[in-house]
Parts: structure tokens; C-alpha cells; sequence
């Protein structure tokens, strides 16, 4: 899956906040919660979660860089390797810019931010893990259609089906 296409496919499962600066907030948090629930992951065995914890930072990534407007593409990603201390740092970066931006109100420099969604999204293309990212993609968009079958829902995010969103990260 080319990430243009998961970019608008990703954003049907976004929940909508009362503001800009709330949904820029919770993409960052979620990502900020996703590196966590990755480092976990790579500790572990389980190829399937390691792929799923990247596709999962890259729907927080595509749907922060949908809410800001900004256009992200795989094929300008950087050809390194990706680790985990690189991801941390290029989160933490961006979160302090949106911090600055939602509790400042100190206006966001987009081509700083464009840069730093990117490193992201090539550090996830390029991880250094065996996985095929475009197929994590893909996986991730089922996992969230078989969750969210028309769009998203707090009951449907409350009552999820673990077996049968594993399946859809299993093929």
C-alpha cells in the first residue's frame, strides 16, 4: 500500500475533537503512547505486534500531517535505517513544536514540520526490523475496518474484537 492511499484511508477512523489544537494533541499523545506500546514490541518476539505498533505510530503520523494539511510521501523517504531512538527524538521534536504552538500560540514553521513528519514516516519505512511496512499498512486498515465497519465510534472502540483484529494483522 502506497502511504498517499493510506493517508485517505486512515482518516475515516479519526474521532473529530472540538478544536485543530485538540486533534494535533491527540495524534501527538497517541503517537507519544504508540513508541511505548512499540519499545514493548521489539522486546518481544511477535513480528506481528512489531509491524502493527509501526502502522499504528503511522496512522497518528498520517492523520496529523491530514488535520495540518501537510502531504506526506514514501517515496521521499530518506534510504536509512530506521531505529527506535531516531523515532523517539523525531516525535519528541514534533510534539514540542505543537506544544509550543497549542500553549504559546508561537505559529509552526510547516516546512520544519513537513521535514519532521517525513523523517518520520522514513523511519518507519525503514525501521530496522524485518517487516514489509507497505503490508503493515494494509494489515492496518483492515484491523481498523473490521473495528470500525463505517467509521469511528466510542462504542466500537470500547468493545473490540482482539481475535478478529489479529486475524487482519496475521495475513
Amino acid at each position: 500500500m502506497k502511504f498517499e492511499e493510506y493517508q485517505k484511508l486512515s482518516i475515516r477512523t479519526n474521532k473529530w475533537l472540538s478544536s485543530i489544537q485538540f486533534d494535533v494533541a491527540h495524534m501527538l499523545l497517541g503517537m507519544n503512547g504508540e513508541i511505548n506500546e512499540l519499545n514493548d514490541a521489539l522486546e518481544s518476539v511477535d513480528k506481528v505486534n512489531q509491524a502493527e505498533e509501526l502502522a499504528d505510530i503511522a496512522w497518528y503520523v498520517s492523520n496529523y500531517a491530514s488535520i495540518r494539511n501537510l502531504h506526506l510521501d514514501e517515496s521521499k523517504a530518506l534510504l536509512v535505517r530506521g531505529d527506535y531512538n531516531g523515532l523517539v527524538y523525531q516525535i519528541s521534536t514534533l510534539t514540542d513544536i505543537a506544544k509550543k504552538w497549542i500553549i504559546y500560540n508561537k505559529e509552526i514553521d510547516t516546512t520544519e514540520e513537513q521535514k519532521i513528519c517525513q523523517n518520520i514516516l522514513s523511519i518507519l519505512y525503514h525501521f530496522d526490523i524485518e517487516i514489509n511496512f507497505s503490508k503493515a499498512l494494509q494489515n492496518n486498515i483492515d484491523k481498523l475496518k473490521k473495528r470500525y465497519p463505517e467509521k469511528y465510534s466510542d462504542e466500537n472502540a470500547q468493545n473490540r474484537d482482539l481475535a478478529a483484529e489479529r486475524k487482519e494483522l496475521e495475513k
